[in-house]
């Protein structure tokens, strides 16, 4: 579940910014690497009490001169938390990840509503049955 492009439409409305209370990571390993400060990869998800599941929250926003879907749910040093637009920009750009960018804006929203529309169908916590709204850059920068 990624919920809709804008904080005010969809569950994500009703979810506060900041740490999730009540809410349970499931994480792998292999995505460890990409930082204390990261979005959530395929087969990861956050378990939210009594709301189901998320794994997303996504944002449609400008971003390096084009449009992106960009995730409002980052895991903050191990704890995930629902993040603003601004800090969701401002983390993407931190983050050495490539995020996939579209021309204009309705490309995007588009995008991202058919994402939603799959993540609606999809069985709780399977985050792996799309591809992550991020790739990594190769090769790999050295930390």
């Amino acid at each position: 579940m990624s919920d809709k492009s804008s904080p005010d439409r969809g569950p994500a409305a009703d979810i506060p910014f900041g740490p999730l209370q009540g809410a349970r990571a499931t994480l792998l390993p292999q995505f460890q690497g990409l930082g204390r400060t990261r979005p959530l990869g395929p087969g990861e998800y956050v378990g939210l009490a009594n709301r189901g599941w998320g794994s997303e929250m996504t944002y449609t926003l400008p971003y390096q001169g084009q449009w992106a879907v960009l995730p409002g749910l980052w895991l903050m040093n191990g704890v995930p938390t629902h993040v603003t637009e601004d800090q969701a920009l401002e983390l993407a750009q931190a983050s050495g990840l490539n995020w996939q960018t579209f021309a204009d804006e309705e490309a995007a929203k588009q995008f991202a509503d058919q994402r939603e529309a799959f993540w609606q169908t999809a069985p709780y916590g399977r985050s792996d049955l799309q591809p992550p709204l991020w790739s990594r850059p190769w090769p790999p920068r050295r930390r």
